[in-house]
Formats: structure tokens, C-alpha cells, sequence
């Protein structure tokens, strides 16, 4: 992983696959900046590649996390640690998320106590 900051935002992308952590709240800060999906430089194609990956662990909790797919735009699926709450999105998935609701409130439902 690499720190990339865009704004006052820092997140952390990957090297090799060119998928995005964020902390909690981080891609809905990104969100609302102009231009932030210039951090997304990935190819959607290869991102959506990943997607057949059943369990990925968070780089902060080291716990599975869990695959969610956006209830508006069936296309989009993400992981999410149910511990630390961060995101995962794959290599252009970011880009398709700033153009889609808040991932608040995609989450809402799932993280209801």
C-alpha cells in the first residue's frame, strides 16, 4: 500500500492491484472534493476481477471482511471491515461510487445496531 492524499484526505491504494483503503468516513470525505477520482487510476476491468475473491482481510483488523454491493448500482461491489469499518474498493470502483450515493448511505442498513 501507498499513501496517496488528495485535498486533506490521505488514503492508502494498493501497488499492484490499484484498489483503494479507506478509513471509516474516508471515501464519502473524497467524495464531495472536485477531482478526487484522479486517485482512482486503476482499470475497472482489472478491478472487477477481484471481485470473484470470496475473503479478504482488513490490512488494519486483519479480519475477513465483508462483501457488500451497493443496492443502487448492482455493478458496484466493495468490501467492508464489520470491526473498523473501512472500505475496500477495487481499481475503478471508486470512480463509480463518487458518481452514486454516499457510501453512508449505502452502509446504513448494514451497520445498524
Amino acid at each position: 500500500m501507498k499513501e496517496i492524499s488528495f485535498g486533506s484526505v490521505t488514503v492508502d491504494r494498493c501497488v499492484n492491484c490499484r484498489g483503494i483503503w479507506f478509513d471509516r468516513l474516508e471515501a464519502d470525505q473524497l467524495k464531495r472534493l472536485k477531482g478526487s477520482e484522479i486517485i482512482d487510476s486503476g482499470d475497472e476491468k482489472g478491478g472487477r476481477s477481484f471481485d470473484t475473491i470470496k475473503e479478504v482481510s482488513c490490512p488494519h483488523c486483519r479480519i475477513t471482511m465483508t462483501a457488500v454491493r451497493d443496492p443502487e448500482k448492482d455493478t458496484l461491489c466493495y468490501e467492508v471491515c464489520p470491526k473498523c469499518r473501512g472500505s475496500f474498493l477495487d481499481a475503478g470502483e471508486f470512480r463509480k461510487f463518487k458518481s452514486e450515493q454516499s457510501l453512508l448511505d449505502c452502509l446504513a442498513g448494514f451497520f445498524s445496531d
